[in-house]
């Protein structure tokens, strides 16, 4: 069930950040139907920490962050639920903030899309531009929209993409994994290397299995 490889992707982020900042699961967005999936919040002492991890530590480094990660190539509608899980947590939270501090502005987090190929009816609907500073496969909006997107089949194949590319499909997801076993034993991918192991296992106590899953057990054995 696609569910349980939507399950997979918030496992992956979440134990590659847990030790960086506060990360929760399902957060209520303050619409009662709108949940976002992944919430990081950076901690200042692990700066360096987050730099390390690559281009998904660099992302989610300098405010909280909304980790959206798609099994497929989102849709216009999908990102505009992102964006408004992402306003509507914002407005109220900002009316709270008001109250405690009326004169300091609460700052806007960041819709962190990721999507395992490129949605190009997105990037060209919310205007968004290639990020300076980053690999080809990274998009933004201006930062008072707050949306960024990441195609994970557009990222160089490096070590400093390797967790985002762990979230793509077919090739982009087999390539990876054969890259994750080659790490040297100390690697900290090797946590994520342990959340793969534990699917599989999830996997084959189906009754059946969906091309998904065959897909993954193939990549991963």
């Amino acid at each position: 069930m696609r569910e349980r490889h939507d399950a997979l992707g918030k496992d992956l982020l979440v134990t590659a950040l847990h030790d960086l900042g506060t990360v929760e699961r399902g957060v209520e967005s303050g619409a009662t139907t709108q949940r976002i999936d992944v919430l990081f919040r950076p901690d200042a002492a692990h700066h360096r920490e987050r730099i390390a991890r690559g281009l998904l530590g660099a992302l989610v480094d300098d405010r909280e962050c909304h980790l959206e990660p798609f099994r497929n190539t989102p849709p216009i509608p999908a990102v505009r639920n992102c964006v408004r899980r992402l306003w509507n947590q914002h407005h109220v939270r900002s009316l709270e903030a008001e109250r405690a501090s009326p004169h300091l502005p609460l700052p806007l987090a960041r819709a962190l899309v990721i999507s395992p190929g490129i949605p190009l009816g997105a990037i060209e609907a919310f205007s968004l531009r290639p990020a300076p500073a980053h690999p080809p496969g990274v998009y933004r909006s201006s930062d008072p929209f707050g949306l960024w997107i990441v195609a994970a089949a557009e990222l160089p194949e490096t070590r400093d993409t390797l967790c985002l590319r762990l979230l793509g499909r077919g090739e982009t997801f087999r390539r990876a994994v054969d890259t994750l076993q080659t790490l040297p034993p100390a690697a900290w991918e090797h946590r994520l290397l342990t959340i793969l192991v534990q699917w599989r296992c999830v996997i084959t106590e189906q009754p059946t299995l969906t091309d998904e899953d065959r897909e993954f057990m193939e990549a991963t054995q």
